[in-house]
């Protein structure tokens, strides 16, 4: 049988996933594509991001629905590459969906983020916690600036959470970052509250909401902010990068 593209496999999956008598065995992600890369870290994520809402919110309830069964593999892999295959495969479907609901806009996405944001996967923690700041809801900055807060998270999580209020570009959620720049804080969380700084106070992005003047306004006081900063190596090569990116 013609293997059929990622995205179309799993909507073949969603389909017989929600009717009473499935016909179509075919679906999940083809292990060949994870056979390919030696990291076991695939760019699948063009095509599911473009999952419909519906299969997205499916997905995310129940992903191994969506996995294709162990006979799919090629003969003869062994089964700790196997299992390996397998998480990055149920890995993609989360981090696809995820995306797809962030992207749309979809009034369930502040709910399913918020909740992954504590998945066991950190990949799949990050992303929630990043995309959380591209959504269009009034609670994004007070839970962002929650999560990059909160010392039990992971960094990977509070850092993605730094970037995702580089990503809301307001005046709160700079606010939201500046604790961050400070010395009690580990040098990851430092680096990604700078970086989402210069994200937040972006010239073009400012430029095409047509509001320069707010976009001004808030550089100057990342400026202030970026310019206090000391550190070890690293941080000091980051904040010299924003400080020219600011000026």
């Amino acid at each position: 049988m013609k293997k059929l593209p990622l995205l179309l496999a799993v909507l073949v999956a969603a389909a017989a996933h929600a009717g009473p008598t499935p016909t179509v065995k075919l679906k999940g992600i083809d292990p060949a594509v994870y056979l390919q890369k030696r990291n076991h870290r695939p760019d699948v994520s063009g095509e599911l991001r473009r999952l419909p809402a519906g299969v997205a919110v499916a997905v995310l309830d129940d992903p191994m629905a969506f996995v294709v069964d162990d006979s799919a593999y090629p003969a003869g892999i062994k089964a700790d590459e196997r299992q390996k295959l397998r998480t990055v495969e149920v890995r993609a479907l989360l981090q696809g969906a995820l995306t797809s609901l962030a992207q749309r806009h979809d009034l369930r996405a502040f709910d399913l983020l918020r909740r992954h944001v504590a998945h066991d996967d950190d990949a799949v923690a990050a992303l929630a916690a990043e995309r959380l700041g591209e959504l269009d809801d009034h609670r994004v900055v007070e839970a962002l600036a929650g999560l990059v807060k909160d010392q039990t998270l992971r960094l990977e999580v509070r850092a993605a959470a730094c970037a995702g209020l580089g990503h809301v570009r307001s005046q709160e959620a700079l606010e939201a970052l500046l604790p961050a720049l400070s010395s009690s804080n580990k040098d990851e969380i430092r680096t990604a509250a700078l970086r989402a700084l210069g994200s937040l106070t972006s010239r073009w992005a400012w430029e095409a909401r047509d509001d320069v003047a707010t976009g001004d306004h808030l550089r100057a006081a990342a400026l202030r902010a970026v310019q206090a900063v000391e550190g070890d190596a690293d941080v000091v090569a980051v904040r010299d990068e924003m400080l020219a990116l600011l000026r």
